[in-house]
C-alpha cells in the first residue's frame, strides 16, 4: 500500500475554518430567519441548512476514513518494515553462512591441488618395496663385482708373481747354458 506523504494527507484531513465558519454563521441565519421570515421559506432554509450541514458531515466522515486507512497504512508499513529487517538479518546472517563455506570450500580445494600435486609427484617415483628390492638387486650387483675385482685383482697379483718367477727362472737357466756354454767352450779349447 502506498503511504499518502505527511503534507497530503494534512490538506485532506484539515477541517477548513471557512465551511464551519460558514455553517455557523448559516445556523444563526436560520435562526433570525424563523422569526423574520415565512415558514416556507425558513422551512427552505432549513433544508438548504440541513444539505450544506450533511455534505460537511460527509467530508468529517470521509476526513475520519482517511485517518483510518492512513493509520492502517502506518500499521501495515511498520509490519512490512519489521518484516524486511528480519528479513534483512536472516539475509545477512545467511551471507554470513555463505562467506564461510565459501571460505571452507576454497580451503578444500586448496588442500585437494596440493594433495594432487603430492600424488603426482609420489606417482612419478617407485613405492618403498619396489626401491628396496632394487638397491639390495643393486648391492648385490656391487658385492658381485667387487668380489670379482677382488679375484681379477689376485689373479693378476698371482699371474704377475709367477711371470716375475719365470722371468727369474729364464735369467737364472740363461745364466746357466752361458756358464755351460762357457765351460765347454774351455773344454773345448783345452
Amino acid at each position: 500500500k502506498n503511504a499518502m506523504s505527511k503534507s497530503v494527507m494534512e490538506v485532506r484531513t484539515t477541517v477548513n475554518e471557512a465551511p464551519l465558519a460558514s455553517i455557523a454563521s448559516r445556523w444563526f441565519a436560520l435562526a433570525k430567519e424563523i422569526d423574520e421570515k415565512s415558514l416556507e421559506e425558513a422551512v427552505a432554509s432549513h433544508s438548504d441548512f440541513e444539505a450544506d450541514l450533511e455534505w460537511f458531515q460527509f467530508q468529517l466522515t470521509q476526513n475520519s476514513i482517511r485517518v483510518q486507512t492512513a493509520a492502517r497504512d502506518v500499521a501495515d508499513f511498520g509490519t512490512v518494515a519489521s518484516g524486511l529487517k528480519v528479513k534483512i538479518e536472516e539475509s545477512s546472517h545467511k551471507i554470513g553462512n555463505f562467506k564461510a563455506q565459501l571460505s571452507l570450500e576454497r580451503e578444500q580445494r586448496q588442500h585437494r591441488e596440493e594433495y594432487d600435486t603430492i600424488a603426482g609427484t609420489i606417482l612419478q617415483h617407485k613405492d618403498r618395496q619396489s626401491l628396496k628390492k632394487e638397491i639390495e638387486e643393486l648391492q648385490a650387483e656391487i658385492k658381485a663385482e667387487t668380489e670379482s675385482k677382488a679375484r681379477q685383482h689376485r689373479l693378476l697379483d698371482m699371474r704377475s708373481k709367477q711371470f716375475q718367477l719365470m722371468l727369474t727362472t729364464i735369467e737364472d737357466l740363461e745364466t746357466e747354458l752361458a756358464d755351460d756354454c762357457m765351460g765347454m767352450e774351455v773344454d773345448n779349447q783345452a
